[in-house]
């Protein structure tokens, strides 16, 4: 959401001017991310983020992909192998913060 400030200071000898005004943008509300296993596979979902226009999805460290859907499948993965995920959510003018670290391992 925007939002516009403006401050001043006050002390025991009154009060000071008010500043310009300063505006701000609240960040997209945070996704949350869970996961499913297969054993090759992994299948990301979270829930779509009101205002998001896509998702970026980080895996072992390094973006893989920026979707419009919710849904993500992390494929031709070794069986009991250990990865590690988080997704934020995008628009043209704004960004989520990251989601925690899904640590999640394929099946054997």
């Amino acid at each position: 959401t925007d939002h516009t400030f403006r401050i001043r200071s006050k002390n025991a000898a009154g009060v000071g001017t008010w500043s310009d005004l300063i505006k701000g943008t609240t960040q997209l509300s945070t996704p949350v991310l869970k996961g499913t296993s297969e054993r090759t596979s992994i299948l990301l979902t979270w829930d779509s983020v009101s205002g998001a226009s896509s998702y970026e999805v980080e895996a072992d460290g390094q973006i893989v992909a920026t979707l419009n859907d919710t849904t993500f499948i992390h494929s031709d993965l070794l069986p009991s192998s250990l990865h590690k995920y988080r997704i934020r959510a995008l628009n043209d003018q704004n960004i989520s913060a990251w989601t925690s670290v899904l640590s999640i391992k394929t099946l054997n």
